[in-house]
């Protein structure tokens, strides 16, 4: 599945994810993202805990 939405970069270097990007993904408040540079693009992934780390 390929979804595009557009955001802008504020002068602090902050960017909003858009509603349907974050629920399609489960991003939330508190969610640590990933970023890396891939052919001159930016790939932005949640990072996925596993319940067994917090036991």
């Amino acid at each position: 599945m390929l979804r595009s939405e557009r955001a802008i970069v504020s002068s602090k270097g902050q960017v909003v994810i858009p509603h349907m990007l974050r629920k399609t993904l489960g991003i939330h408040a508190g969610t640590e993202l990933v970023f890396t540079i891939h052919r001159n693009t930016l790939e932005v992934q949640p990072v996925r805990r596993n319940i067994d780390m917090f036991i």
